[in-house]
């Protein structure tokens, strides 16, 4: 199914193989897709959605399609969410302020409005 671990893995894959073909525009939705699965579940990895969500900022930013990052917003959520019910945001303290930065670096690329937002995820 769409929202199971083994798709977002493929999804994430073949958005890999059409970056390397230079098909950035059908890569895009792939590894937003990938991302979402990833941030759905119960057992997320910190390392996957900071891997993912460098994905999506690099294919945003080489398509020169800063505001398409909005689309990933609810992903980032519900993957904070989970990371934060399952407490590693205290027992991975660093990996998780690492990952802060990362979605704050979104936010300043998605639109400088969200510079307020970006800062107060850091503090």
């Amino acid at each position: 199914g769409p929202k199971k671990p083994l798709t977002g893995w493929a999804m994430e894959d073949l958005a890999g193989a059409y970056q390397r073909r230079g098909r950035l525009e059908d890569a895009k939705p792939l590894v937003l897709q990938a991302l979402r699965v990833e941030c759905s579940k119960d057992i997320i990895k910190l390392a996957s959605m900071a891997r993912l969500l460098d994905s999506v900022l690099e294919l945003h930013e080489a398509t020169s399609d800063n505001a398409g990052l909005a689309a990933c917003q609810d992903a980032i959520n519900e993957g904070l969410g989970n990371l934060q019910k399952r407490g590693i945001h205290t027992s991975e303290a660093v990996s998780y302020a690492a990952l802060l930065q990362k979605i704050a670096k979104i936010l300043l690329a998605h639109d400088e409005l969200n510079r307020a937002g970006a800062v107060d995820l850091l503090e």
